[in-house]
């Protein structure tokens, strides 16, 4: 059967959520479909684009180590179409085994299944704003080193902790962020061209007739980062779903609230996931 791939923050994994009440869960009960949950809490675009690049990687090393058994992740990465600093950046990292572990555990069998044809990205105004954080300090964090950079319209990713993958999220926002209306247009245009990227390497994984989604989970009413998405990535290659057309209240309602007052309670998904696999 067709998979999902979900990227996304807290949001789309299921902060304090049980299990079987998470968002992938439920989307798999109600598609019928394998559904890869692969959101990372307190991340966003930077992340995701990472992960996207993993899978990449990934995907051309077992294809082309089928042919050549002797072949070394950067021997693979150096004949990708990278630029040299963010090829360096990934080789120093899939020279680490614990890095190779994890990677393999969690993205292998996205691979394996071969049946992705739907990618969610769940998006929150948040995401706007870890663009701009700060990843420093090496700690037991899970997928978190993703420090890009935007120049002359390539994304070029930087370690320069020198290969370990583990570091601690920092958001060091304030100082980045605009604070006029130009300002908040160059950011919304920068996340834009993050989602197109992952989008991109997403359909050099999984073929160009993946179906890329953006869950909207703001309130549609609330304005100037709702409308952005609409104008940025509007367009047959996108499809943006609002979080208030899969639910029959407003996000702010307490039912949709989980303990913390932010995050998504299960009632969220009992009825946005039913919903979203009929359109899927």
């Amino acid at each position: 059967k067709d998979a999902v791939l979900i990227w996304g923050c807290s949001f789309a994994n299921g902060l304090d959520l049980s299990y079987d009440e998470s968002f992938g869960v439920k989307l798999s009960k109600y598609a019928d479909k394998t559904v890869f949950n692969r959101a990372i809490d307190g991340c966003g675009a930077k992340e995701a684009l990472m992960q996207s690049a993993v899978l990449y990687i990934l995907k051309n090393y077992y294809e082309q180590k089928e042919k050549n058994p002797d072949l070394t992740f950067e021997e693979c990465i150096n004949g990708l179409d990278f630029d040299e600093i963010t090829k360096q950046s990934y080789i120093k990292l899939f020279k680490d085994k614990k890095f190779q572990k994890i990677i393999t555990k969690w993205y292998k069998p996205i691979l394996d299944n071969g049946r992705v044809k739907h990618i969610l990205y769940v998006f929150i105004e948040e995401h706007i704003k870890r663009m701009y954080s700060q990843l420093l300090e090496p700690s037991e964090a899970d997928l978190r080193l993703a420090d890009y950079k935007y120049k002359n319209g390539r994304f070029i990713f930087n370690d320069p902790y020198k290969g370990r993958f583990r570091f601690l999220y920092f958001q060091d926002m304030l100082k980045n962020l605009d604070r006029n209306e130009a300002g908040k247009a160059r950011q919304l245009a920068l996340f834009a061209d993050y989602i197109k990227e992952i989008k991109r390497l997403n359909k050099l994984i999984f073929g160009n007739d993946i179906k890329f989604i953006v869950i909207n989970y703001n309130d549609v009413y609330a304005g100037y980062f709702n409308n952005f998405l609409g104008r940025h990535l509007g367009g047959q290659d996108f499809l943006i779903i609002n979080i208030s057309d899969l639910i029959k209240g407003s996000i702010y309602a307490s039912e949709y609230k989980n303990k913390d007052g932010w995050h998504p309670s299960a009632a969220v998904w009992d009825e946005a996931a039913p919903k979203l696999a009929e359109k899927l």
